[in-house]
């Protein structure tokens, strides 16, 4: 048998049961299946349900539907020996599940338009706003059900109760937890905005740090250098150690690392540096390794979004990246987890006391999604100092835009509150304490 009649099987098997079917069936056509058993069986369950109320399709009973309803004897053989099969797979229904059953069903939309568009090759003015519609809807297939409604009137307590002990990631920063209501919450994406060279890595390497530290899984997804240059920007920040001293003795990040990893914290650095992933690409790679490892990722970082092609092509690049942003959103939700990415500031804030909203490059698109917008902000005498501020630019979990100071300092990968630092009373800047 071949690989795609394997697929429709598996699918057949899983919404054989009620909740299934109904979840997919708005996704799912007879036309998808490429055999005719397999139709006459997606057939046979179809009919079942719409007759009978009842939690699932029996083999015993599908076999008896699909007897009834085929006349051809050749065809009805081959279908209930299909069907015997069919009995012998899985019916749970999950993540993986899910994303198996989407990617068919937009295979086989792609398929059709293509079909479509090949007949209509040869027409003097033909209408391709079909094939249009077959390729959007592939795009954005849903398996929402009535079942995924909020109601309001219901149980008001809990929904409070839930609101107040809502889950959240905090960064470890006290300043910043303070100022996120207790850190990000899943589902949520937050965009850190700088101009080049302004610590923008180095924010997200401290943002995984923080949940490593918790005990927790993160990924972190590197668009710009290599895994092996962010492993060791994480070693620098594990160990509070330069790079010079570690190449100098590397054993001194065999202990820190020993320490941390005794929470049962764990770090998956994927390596996108040489190629432009699409945001379904990095979707499928998240549920292809959770699946295999059977651990979900606790915390998605993105270093960066500038860097991710849209899913289609724009005549405007401005387009484009909205359009990459809207989708890390929607990612965040769909995996349940926070997500922190960073994105460019144009080149006017870099002379800028306080970076925000309006200094966004190219596309204002890009933060009006987020929950969350960060600026990095850095005078010229603060980098000397090795300060900078983190400016709220936006935020839809707290009110209010503080401008936080913190310290950073790149030659180890630190960005925290100001350990060993002193105001200067006369100056106004902050000096270290010897």
């Amino acid at each position: 048998m071949d690989p795609t009649q394997e697929i429709e099987k598996k699918i057949l098997a899983v919404i054989r049961i009620k909740k299934n079917w109904y979840k997919y069936r708005s996704i799912l056509q007879p036309g998808f299946f490429g055999s005719e058993e397999t139709r006459q069986i997606f057939h046979a369950i179809s009919g079942y349900f719409t007759k009978y109320d009842t939690s699932r399709v029996t083999i015993s009973n599908l076999k008896l539907v699909v007897s009834r309803g085929i006349k051809d004897d050749e065809l009805k053989t081959s279908t209930i020996k299909l069907v015997r099969k069919i009995k012998k797979l899985k019916s749970v229904d999950g993540k993986v599940v899910e994303e198996t059953i989407k990617d068919f069903a937009k295979r086989q939309l792609v398929k059709l338009a293509i079909t479509e568009s090949l007949s209509l090759l040869d027409e003097p003015n033909p209408d391709f706003s079909d094939i249009r519609d077959h390729i959007d809807r592939a795009m954005t297939l849903s398996t929402e059900t009535h079942e995924d409604v909020y109601q309001y009137f219901n149980d008001p307590e809990k929904r409070l109760d839930e609101e107040i002990n809502e889950k959240r990631i905090p960064t470890c920063i006290p300043k910043l937890d303070d100022a996120l209501d207790g850190g990000m919450s899943p589902g949520e994406l937050l965009v850190f905005l700088g101009p080049p060279g302004r610590g923008k890595t180095t924010t997200l390497i401290n943002m995984g740090m923080g949940a490593l530290v918790q005990g927790l899984t993160v990924c972190h997804i590197t668009l710009e250098i290599s895994a092996r240059k962010i492993a060791r920007r994480y070693d620098m920040r594990i160990s509070g150690r330069t790079f010079s001293s570690l190449r100098t003795s590397p054993k001194r990040i065999v202990n820190p690392l020993a320490r941390l990893r005794k929470n049962g914290c764990d770090l998956i650095i994927k390596d996108w540096s040489m190629e432009e992933p699409k945001v379904e690409e990095i979707h499928a790679m998240v549920i292809a390794y959770q699946a295999r490892m059977k651990r979900k990722f606790d915390l998605l970082i993105v270093d960066y979004g500038d860097l991710i092609a849209p899913s289609k092509k724009h005549k405007d690049s401005r387009f484009g990246l909205e359009e990459v942003y809207t989708d890390l959103r929607r990612l965040a939700v769909k995996l349940q987890v926070p997500v922190y990415t960073a994105s460019q500031a144009n080149r006017e804030s870099l002379n800028k006391n306080i970076v925000g909203m309006k200094d966004v490059a190219e596309s204002f698109g890009k933060v009006k999604v987020a929950d969350v917008v960060i600026g990095i902000c850095q005078t010229p005498e603060e980098e000397e100092d090795k300060l900078v501020r983190l400016f709220i630019a936006k935020s839809r979990k707290t009110s209010g835009h503080p401008n936080l100071r913190l310290e950073m300092d790149t030659d180890r990968m630190y960005l925290g509150e100001m350990n060993g630092k002193v105001k200067s009373e006369k100056s106004g800047n902050f000096k270290k304490k010897w």
